[in-house]
């Protein structure tokens, strides 16, 4: 990275590279400052981006030094896996045909679909009381290509396939029930919660705090289960999780000093 760096100008002196736990940590070390009741100074950062998640144990020590508690671990369980659960039931309704038209045919309707989902993933279930969760869908691409490929419309096709109790469309809405919603989220969701459960066997009684970043952070349902799972633990998610890792990295280029190094 340094290299490419130096290859477009940027000198050597003027890079500073940041992990994004470390990023992550330089944030919460920041607000640790001023926090009251004052917060740990040992903690387990779980970054849950969209591919991915990773996570790491850090302690503060002599203000401005951090150590590694144990070695990084992670898997590819972040927020995608969610979508692809999500495309998964809508090939079972259209068949694949449909799908694989709409992603190489209609990329900006594929693509806001996407961006649409990944709104509704945000959703305050609980908070709210929902028993359905409903956004904006391409009706008119989807009517189009199944006509095309099954001499039916989509509200047809739902209505003939096995997810007729749990998905519906109404004008250009698409309604998902809250229980198949969660069950988008299981697989992510329970590999990230047993990676979690593996780190605390070798660090149980030195942490307290679950420092949860990334956008797939925003997630109530994760924050629920990581909740449930470890009552004991004390779940830290800051306002706008997703720009957690960059608030950190933009204070380590200002202030160079805060962390001195991971040990």
């Amino acid at each position: 990275m340094k290299r490419c760096a130096e290859k477009v100008g940027i000198r050597r002196e003027q890079l500073l590279i940041a992990m994004e736990p470390e990023a992550a940590s330089i944030y919460y070390l920041y607000k640790s400052m001023t926090a009251k009741p004052k917060m740990d100074n040992k903690y387990i950062v779980i970054d849950v981006g969209g591919g991915t998640f990773d996570v790491s144990v850090h302690e503060v020590v002599n203000e401005n030094h951090l150590r590694q508690l144990c070695s990084p671990s992670g898997g590819p369980y972040g927020g995608t896996t969610v979508n692809e659960h999500f495309f998964d039931i809508l090939t079972e309704i259209v068949g694949p045909d449909v799908m694989k038209s709409l992603k190489t045919e209609h990329s900006g309707s594929y693509l806001e679909l996407m961006r649409e989902f990944d709104c509704a993933k945000r959703v305050k279930i609980t908070k709210h009381n929902r028993k359905t969760i409903n956004f904006t869908f391409p009706i008119t691409i989807f009517n189009r290509l199944c006509n095309r490929y099954c001499q039916r419309n989509f509200q047809q096709m739902i209505k003939e396939s096995k997810h007729k109790h749990n998905i519906s469309i109404v004008g250009d809405k698409l309604r998902i029930v809250k229980e198949t919603m969660y069950s988008f989220f299981v697989t992510s969701v329970d590999e990230i919660v047993t990676e979690i459960s593996t780190v605390l066997t070798h660090v149980d009684r030195e942490v307290k705090t679950i420092l949860l970043v990334g956008g797939f952070a925003e997630s109530e349902i994760l924050q629920d289960k990581i909740r449930k799972s470890f009552p004991e633990k004390v779940l830290v998610v800051f306002e706008e999780p997703d720009l957690i890792v960059l608030k950190g990295a933009v204070l380590f280029g200002h202030q160079p000093h805060i962390i001195d190094r991971i040990i």
